[in-house]
């Protein structure tokens, strides 16, 4: 995924970054707190992984031309 570093578009990040260790850290807790929250809340695992919005079926963005 491209990113922005020093003003100009990088198609990857390095994977040696100093911010990698933090970005694995919250992503473990995230996990963890999914997986504890969904085996205490049936209103949580019902509506994990489902997308959330205000109009349903409708895209917005994306690739493809628009006309």
């Amino acid at each position: 995924m491209p990113y922005v570093a020093n003003g100009s578009v990088v198609k990857n990040r390095s994977i040696w970054r100093l911010s990698i260790f933090t970005e694995v850290f919250w992503r473990v807790v995230n996990l963890i707190h999914a997986f504890f929250q969904s085996m205490i809340s049936s209103d949580f695992s019902d509506n994990y992984g489902k997308k959330r919005g205000g109009k349903a079926g409708k895209r917005i963005g994306g690739l493809g031309g628009g006309g």
